[in-house]
């Protein structure tokens, strides 16, 4: 079985194919494969779960413009990131850090993950 790594750990791992990381983990790709399927996932779910918790961590704790987050969590432009951010809390990037500094900010959802 595969044990899922803390996001924390996973920030600092390059994201890479599901080649090179089933290599890393001493194990063929279909082997790596299996695992996830096992666990109810795969390698794109787990690669948008990491881009998700490390962009929404860096949206919150950092006043980086979202082109560098964007950078920094692997994905192509900030338009992806936006659109990312908006699929995954419902609201722009913009709404969400106003959210995040003022609680009291009217919203029709809370903040977080839809």
């Amino acid at each position: 079985m595969i044990a899922r790594a803390p996001s924390d750990r996973l920030q600092r791992i390059p994201i890479r194919g599901s080649h090179w990381r089933a290599r890393r983990l001493t194990m063929s790709p279909r082997t790596l494969q299996r695992r996830l399927q096992a666990l109810g996932t795969n390698w794109r779910q787990e690669v948008e779960l990491v881009r998700h918790e490390n962009a929404l961590r860096l949206i919150r704790d950092s006043d980086l413009p979202v082109q560098s987050v964007a950078t920094r969590v692997g994905c192509t432009d900030a338009r992806t990131l936006r659109r990312a951010i908006q699929r995954w809390t419902g609201h722009s990037t913009t709404e969400f850090r106003r959210q995040l500094l003022d609680p009291g900010h009217p919203a029709a959802e809370p903040l977080g993950v839809r």
